[in-house]
């Protein structure tokens, strides 16, 4: 039981902080999938984009019970990061972007206002 509250709670700090993210000015960059650690209740992917030229790194927490995902690695996705504060961001897997021609068709497409990201009870 104690176990279960604090990964219920962990989700729920992480799932704020994102929302409030995406609430926020954004940016997107494309973010490069290194490396990734993984426990029985969550993984920590680590990414890597850049922004204005300058490199920069994140983890993503993803929460469930014995995930391993050796077929994320090397692989691009969004990134969302806070317009001012580029070290606050999200890799957003929903969205697989290959060249940096998908991500200005996204930027087009999205100016600003991402997508909501894909909770169970999303962020409202």
């Amino acid at each position: 039981m104690l176990l279960f509250s604090v990964i219920l709670t962990g989700c729920k700090k992480e799932k704020n902080r994102i929302c409030e993210l995406y609430d926020s000015p954004v940016g997107y960059a494309v973010g490069f999938i290194e490396d990734y650690e993984s426990s029985a209740v969550k993984v920590h992917y680590t990414y890597s984009y850049y922004v204005d030229s300058i490199s920069y790194a994140g983890t993503e927490k993803v929460y469930g019970l014995w995930k391993k995902d050796t077929d994320m690695l090397g692989r691009s996705f969004l990134v969302v990061y806070a317009l001012g504060e580029p070290l606050n961001s999200d890799l957003n897997t929903d969205h697989s972007l290959t060249t940096e021609m998908d991500l200005q068709q996204f930027t087009d497409e999205h100016q600003g206002s991402p997508p909501p990201p894909d909770f169970p009870n999303r962020c409202r």
